[in-house]
């Protein structure tokens, strides 16, 4: 994935140029956060608590802890210290403009881009990072879209220079977006019916296809055939699937294409994360019973039928979780649209999911801790516990709600730097010379 950021100059505005946000640094010393609420999302709330961490790894906390000498001590009394949060799905380095084709590199032509890196193309410099980290999102999985097999996601930090810098886990999951399963019947659809059947059997033909050669590839090549064949990294993508180290990651939301997904992915042999699900609530027992994580997308969105309760897509995570099945909240749609610039939203989203049926401690617990743990990290990050990654969120409030304001966030024990474009334009026009009455 070669990178296709040629930003046209007069595109960007001035003060996108003038303000950047440089990659901070991890400090030298120790710090203690001091005095707040700490919320470690592994236990109780620890009133009046304390963080202690050195060198980008969290060392104690509690509500007492033995600071070593030379300690900076933050207070921040009256404040809620929560693990940093964790987008779990959009484009973000991917895409800058939406609008702008030149700025684009999350979709890749062809049907099978399994040797498809997402993290090579992630574009460190984007504007919109800074935004995503001004609301307390620390991490991003960020994914290819192009295609039926549209490449390997990864996790990506939102600190650092470069991409090796940034990257978390690469090979995060092969990612599908698996077709439409039903024929479409609407005014502004002109495909006919029978061309829809015959177009989605195509489409399921040549994904089973792709996963039977990669077999038959990998049989040889394991067999000490390969020499006869030429290599293809396309199927060589396919390696950390069938060795189980990796996941695939269905983008899926009409029951049928659930359903659907759920048989193949028995049928390979290969584990299934659940990426949108906007009806997994009408296959709550075929879920739980094939051990298959959710990422909920959107949660900002209306019901898509019309026998759907108003508030359906609001409940979802509050059924999964009832049911004994684990999920993150997202904040994507099934198209991708707005996934980079409204990741800002995403506490917001989880916000919502409270509101309707989920606790706020698993709504945080959705949008921190499960990520980390669907997609393998746990032992990085998601709660501030001992000799994890001191990524931590300090807010005057809770981060669900709108109105709280974000007063620290550190990324893996680097303080970060809170501004963005948006806060550079709202200074620049607070500036803006008025008439004298």
């Amino acid at each position: 994935m070669k990178k296709l950021f040629s930003f046209l100059i007069f595109l960007i505005p001035a003060t996108a140029l003038s303000g950047g946000n440089p990659a901070a640094r991890t400090a030298g010393h120790p710090i203690a956060l001091v005095g707040g609420t700490v919320y470690t999302m592994a236990g109780d709330p620890i009133p009046n608590g304390m963080v202690l961490f050195s060198n980008g790894k969290i060392i104690a906390a509690g509500p007492s802890v033995d600071l070593p000498e030379g300690t900076e001590i933050i207070s921040v009394k009256g404040k809620n210290v929560y693990p940093a949060l964790f987008a779990a799905g959009s484009v973000l380095g991917l895409r800058e403009f939406e609008l702008v084709r030149q700025t684009h590199d999350h979709a890749e032509t062809g049907s099978n881009n399994a040797d498809i890196r997402s993290e090579v193309s992630y574009n460190t410099d984007s504007e919109l990072i800074p935004v995503a980290r001004s609301n307390g999102i620390a991490y991003n999985l960020t994914l290819p879209v192009g295609g039926l097999i549209a490449g390997h996601a990864s996790i990506m930090k939102l600190n650092g220079w470069t991409w090796e810098e940034t990257l978390i886990k690469a090979n995060a999951g092969l990612v599908i977006n698996w077709p439409q399963m039903s024929v479409i019947s609407a005014q502004w659809i002109k495909t006919p019916a029978e061309e829809q059947k015959q177009l989605i059997q195509k489409n399921l033909d040549e994904l089973r296809s792709a996963f039977e050669e990669a077999r038959a590839y990998r049989k040889a090549k394991l067999a000490g055939k390969s020499s006869s064949w030429s290599y293809d990294s396309k199927w060589e993508g396919f390696f950390p699937v069938f060795d189980k180290k990796e996941p695939v990651l269905i983008l899926a939301d009409d029951l049928l294409q659930i359903l659907a997904a759920i048989r193949f992915c028995k049928e390979q042999d290969v584990r299934m994360i659940l990426v949108g699900g906007r009806e997994a609530h009408k296959c709550l027992d075929v879920l739980k019973g094939n051990r298959i994580p959710v990422i909920v997308g959107s949660v900002f969105s209306v019901p898509e039928n019309r026998d759907d309760a108003y508030d359906q897509v609001y409940r979802l995570p509050g059924l999964l979780q009832a049911n004994g099945i684990p999920f993150a909240i997202a904040n994507l749609n099934s198209d991708m649209s707005g996934s980079e610039s409204n990741l800002r939203n995403l506490p917001h989203e989880a916000g919502y999911a409270a509101g309707s049926g989920l606790s706020q401690t698993e709504a945080l617990k959705s949008i921190t801790r499960y990520p980390a743990e669907i997609l393998g990290i746990s032992d990085h990050s998601g709660t501030l516990e001992p000799g994890k990654t001191a990524s931590i969120l300090v807010v005057d409030g809770n981060p669900l709600e709108v109105i709280s304001q974000v007063e620290y966030l550190f990324i893996e024990g680097a303080p970060i730097d809170l501004t963005s474009r948006q806060t550079r334009l709202r200074d620049q026009f607070q500036q803006r010379w008025k008439p004298e009455k």
